[in-house]
């Protein structure tokens, strides 16, 4: 049995997870390795490979079943032969995601960086550059709370519990590393991770702000900051499972806590050309739009 503490809840895991660090604590959350699962031909003639029902969702890999339950139990059954890291990277993503959304929180997929008291969600598109500016920014002094979901609810005045000391990062980033201790987690995406207990800040920061970045063929760096419906569905894209709620129809819970966020939070989109190095701009950007977070 392996023990961690992640979100600021106790997990009790049958799993080695890369992710996270051992730590003794009392267990909110339980992983377990279960010796059954569904027949996988006839569920998926019927369902989905993933999808998410109160309080009850499930992803069906190529080589386990994950069952989510109650915002407690994540169930696993293993009916193929998988590594630790691809199982891990299950558990952290989307059951994590599906854990706490049935607790009644957001899942936002971002990095979350410490400004001042309080820190600030960089989130993007894919390949708008989110992991190369969240390394900038981190090199700039800001620690990391989260490296891929921060949980997030108004009832708390949107305080961001720490996760997990490991960063992502897409080849051409960990190419300029010092390519130390890097594990290659995702084949499909091309991402390694690192342990960096060096610039991870594991004390809890309420949220100041979110970053999108966007891009675009050619141009200048361009910044806007939407109001109203349109900055309500700009928060909404930043969701996890987004995709879910688009296809499902969202729920009442989510729907109030995305209002609250578009209604609390500053929003700030910024857009990049491909064509050429803007990084430093948009850190500056950032920088100066949060200063007086700091």
């Amino acid at each position: 049995m392996y023990q961690y503490r992640a979100y600021g809840v106790g997990i009790h895991s049958d799993f080695q997870l890369y992710n996270f660090v051992e730590e003794e604590t009392e267990a909110d959350v339980f992983i377990r390795k279960v010796d059954t699962g569904l027949d996988r031909e006839e569920y998926e003639k019927k369902k989905s490979w993933i999808g998410l029902e109160g309080n009850y969702g499930w992803v069906i890999s190529r080589f386990a079943q994950f069952f989510v339950r109650d915002g407690k139990y994540i169930d696993i059954y293993v009916d193929k032969e998988a590594t630790y890291l691809e199982i891990s990277a299950f558990i952290c993503g989307w059951c994590m995601a599906f854990l706490f959304t049935q607790r009644g929180y957001s899942a936002i997929h971002c990095s979350a960086l410490e400004f001042g008291d309080g820190c600030v969600l960089v989130s993007g598109v894919s390949g708008a550059g989110k992991s190369t500016t969240a390394m900038e920014l981190i090199k700039r002094g800001h620690r990391y709370l989260v490296d891929d979901i921060a949980m997030i609810r108004p009832d708390d005045g949107f305080i961001v519990q720490p996760a997990f000391p490991i960063q992502k990062m897409c080849r051409d980033v960990a190419e300029k590393s010092d390519g130390k201790d890097l594990l290659f987690v995702d084949a499909d995406k091309d991402k390694f991770a690192k342990l960096n207990l060096d610039d991870f800040c594991s004390t809890p920061k309420p949220l100041k702000g979110i970053v999108m970045l966007n891009k675009a063929e050619t141009g200048d760096v361009t910044v806007a900051e939407p109001q109203g419906v349109q900055k309500y569905f700009k928060v909404f894209s930043t969701l996890f499972i987004g995709s879910l709620f688009v296809k499902n129809g969202i729920n009442e819970g989510e729907k109030y806590r995305m209002l609250k966020l578009a209604e609390k939070i500053p929003y700030v989109e910024i857009t990049r050309p491909l064509d050429k190095d803007t990084l430093q701009e948009i850190c500056n950007i950032i920088e100066n739009r949060f200063a007086k977070e700091r």
